[in-house]
């Protein structure tokens, strides 16, 4: 059963993608939120450059919500050594979790 996420992929889904991850209105939603990651990583597994989204990924990282965060590290630990200056971005980010009692979420 497919939902047509590994097969629509259109020109300009990266703009539309970063787009949607600066959106406050999607930062908001969880649900909207969680989907547009995982559109982002969906693409990102089939090969599709996702690089361009790193800033904005890194952001997405600073969540509560284990999901998205799992996402979030994911997609970094992909992109990190093509983006070694914005990586150090997410240092505080994952220091923190480190810290909490969801350390967990790192693994």
């Amino acid at each position: 059963m497919s939902s047509g996420l590994f097969v629509d992929y259109k020109r300009g889904e990266v703009d539309e993608l970063r787009r949607l991850l600066r959106d406050p209105n999607v930062q908001k939603d969880a649900k909207q939120r969680r989907n547009v990651m995982e559109r982002v990583i969906g693409y990102m597994t089939l090969g599709i450059d996702m690089a361009p989204l790193f800033t904005e990924m890194i952001m997405a990282s600073a969540t509560k919500e284990p999901l998205v965060k799992k996402m979030a590290y994911l997609y970094i630990s992909k992109y990190a050594s093509e983006q070694q200056e914005l990586a150090l971005l997410a240092i505080n980010t994952l220091q923190k979790d480190c810290q909490t009692a969801h350390h967990w979420i790192l693994i």
